[in-house]
């Protein structure tokens, strides 16, 4: 394997980072090309189970830009239904995020990672600028909701 990737890199005539870079985005572009792929199967098919319950019609697509933790996927087909209740499972109403922002913020603080790692990671991850102060905001707001869950009385129901 070695071998043929110093391979490679002789054909492609440029540096080993710079062929790791282009593998990189090859790559990346791949596998957001399959997860649109697969998203877009997951909703028509539960349109169809959709309107099998519900006895409504199908009304076309819209295009939503999506971001996901590998990065933005663009036109993305979502299915819709003629009386607009029908939302897939993965993509709530005006939903733009594959992950909800905050409870990725809390599994990483969580996981030991500081304000300013965090930030770093969304800025590498949804190439949008997240400063620290603004991911200790969500922070505090995740944590204040885990401490009042714990704090929440536990009813015995006999």
């Amino acid at each position: 394997m070695k071998a043929q990737y110093q391979k490679l890199i002789k054909e492609l005539g440029g540096s080993e980072e710079e062929v790791k870079a282009l593998l990189r985005k090859l790559v990346e572009k791949e596998i957001l090309e399959r997860m649109k792929e697969v998203l877009e199967t997951i909703g028509k098919e539960e349109r169809k189970a959709y309107q099998e319950e519900h006895e409504v019609r199908a009304n076309g697509y819209y295009q939503r830009d999506l971001l996901t933790p590998m990065g933005a996927i663009e036109d993305l087909q979502v299915p819709r239904v003629r009386t607009g209740d029908f939302h897939p499972c993965f993509l709530e109403p005006h939903e733009r995020h594959l992950f909800k922002l905050e409870e990725l913020i809390f599994a990483m603080y969580s996981g030991g990672l500081s304000t300013r790692d965090i930030s770093h990671t969304l800025e590498a991850l949804l190439e949008g600028k997240y400063s620290p102060n603004r991911v200790s905001l969500i922070t505090q707001k995740a944590l204040e909701k885990a401490e009042a869950f714990r704090k929440k009385k536990i009813e015995i129901i006999p």
